[in-house]
């Protein structure tokens, strides 16, 4: 089964879903492919079977979001919930020929406005030396909040940044 979790227009020819599908095997062993060979996977040098594994299993608190756009994958998110009042996102992807597209953007928008309400957070890490990242995130609206040394590493620092949620007014708009 299908869940779609929300869907953001990127242009008018396509909008960007997440869908909250189980991945098969093949299917984390191929996004994890893709994920080791790009910032900050390649840098940390992770592994890609540890990667598989990781995106492919859901638990009762950790779940992958397949980012589709013309409904082709073209990215992934990886949600840690409930952590702080909010959701994490452990994972943020989206596949280097898709890039520049505003599919980021819009994934983020799509998460976001379909959360529930009680969310008071939306919660992420990024790596200290990927600064387009950093930049990326900033422009979303997300702002750093602290400084994990180490986190996933020896040397390698992620930066903590939260984004507040959007509220409900009372007429159902988002501020």
């Amino acid at each position: 089964m299908t869940a779609c979790l929300g869907k953001a227009r990127v242009n008018k020819d396509a909008e960007v879903t997440l869908d909250a599908s189980a991945l098969s095997p093949r299917e984390a062993e191929d996004i994890a492919a893709i994920l080791v060979s790009i910032e900050p996977w390649s840098r940390m040098d992770y592994n890609k079977q540890d990667l598989a594994k990781r995106i492919g299993t859901a638990s009762d608190t950790d779940r992958s979001l397949s980012i589709l756009a013309r409904g082709r994958r073209v990215g992934l998110m990886r949600i840690r919930e409930p952590w702080l009042l909010g959701p994490l996102i452990s994972i943020f992807a989206v596949f280097p020929e898709y890039q520049g597209q505003g599919i980021g953007r819009r994934a983020l928008v799509a998460f976001e406005h379909n959360g529930p309400e009680d969310w008071r957070n939306i919660w992420l890490t990024v790596s200290t030396f990927n600064q387009s990242a950093l930049a990326f995130y900033r422009r979303c609206g997300f702002a750093q909040v602290g400084l994990l040394e180490g986190l996933v590493g020896d040397g390698w620092d992620e930066i903590l940044m939260r984004k507040l949620h959007a509220i409900r007014c009372q007429n159902g708009d988002r501020t």
